[in-house]
């Protein structure tokens, strides 16, 4: 199995226990380079909640947030469809009008999400940038003029 179908059979094992993340992106996945077979883990679970609807809100807002959070050209359309129809299939639904139109909301979830600026950069925007003193060739700036 993929590491991508092994993050969708712990997110629905998430779901099924009524719990989601609130911050369900991909910076809060671990998955361990080493192995062939890959370790998936979700982590930072200050961020867990609880929520009674089976496939409420929150789960769409997991799953669109997932999917939002995949970088442009990693991840092929039907490698997305794979993922939603093992999380389905996880908890125990088919694909059906149902599952499409639920498949449809976290699409539209993740669209509006992606139009946000995070508020967590990532990729290039987390980069460290050198502050001015740095840029000037003074030295490493410690900001606000304190030195450690």
């Amino acid at each position: 199995e993929t590491a991508l179908i092994r993050l969708a059979i712990a997110v629905a094992k998430l779901h099924d226990l009524r719990g989601h993340h609130r911050d369900l992106y991909l910076n809060h996945v671990y998955v361990d380079p080493v192995r062939d077979d890959p370790l998936v883990a979700i982590i930072d679970w200050d961020r867990f909640g609880r929520h009674h609807l089976a496939f409420g809100r929150w789960v769409v807002k997991d799953l669109a947030a997932l999917l939002s959070s995949i970088p442009g050209g990693t991840v092929s359309e039907r490698e997305r469809v794979d993922f939603l129809v093992r999380y389905l299939g996880m908890r125990g639904r088919g694909v059906d009008r149902g599952s499409r139109r639920f498949a449809r909301r976290v699409a539209r979830k993740a669209a509006r999400l992606s139009a946000h600026a995070p508020r967590t950069p990532v990729g290039e925007a987390a980069r460290p940038r050198p502050l001015r003193a740095e840029k000037a060739g003074r030295g490493p700036a410690w900001g606000h003029g304190v030195r450690p």
